[in-house]
């Protein structure tokens, strides 16, 4: 779970170096499922 959707942030800020940090979180949405869908639920139990 959460260390996992740490080395996915860490690997996307790495393929992303240099970038604006907008860019980065964008990546980050996109390619690190897990936190969105934790949201997700939590939205949905809401």
């Amino acid at each position: 779970g959460q260390t996992q959707f740490g080395v996915c942030i860490a690997r996307v800020r790495q393929q992303h170096q240099g970038q604006d940090e907008a860019s980065i979180y964008q990546a980050i949405l996109s390619q690190c499922q897990s936190k969105r869908e934790i949201t997700k639920d939590d939205e949905v139990k809401r």
